[in-house]
């Protein structure tokens, strides 16, 4: 991360983000830990469609959180 807020301060690169497919809990551990260090994403990316809502809900579970 040292290298990316490096490069980010360099103006090699705008933001700072993660994306992630499998497991919305994964999305919140991120969030927890950067958040325990003092590190703010500028972009958090999952998928949301139409079947979100019935299993392992992104928009439940994390969209609330990243906010």
């Amino acid at each position: 991360m040292e290298a990316v807020v490096a490069a980010k301060q360099a103006g090699k690169i705008r933001f700072i983000g993660f994306t992630g497919h499998k497991d919305p809990h994964i999305h919140l551990y991120m969030l927890e830990v950067a958040q325990k260090h003092g590190f703010h994403f500028d972009t958090v990316q999952m998928p949301i469609n139409i079947m979100d809502a019935h299993f392992r809900s992104f928009s439940q579970l994390v969209v609330p959180e990243s906010s």
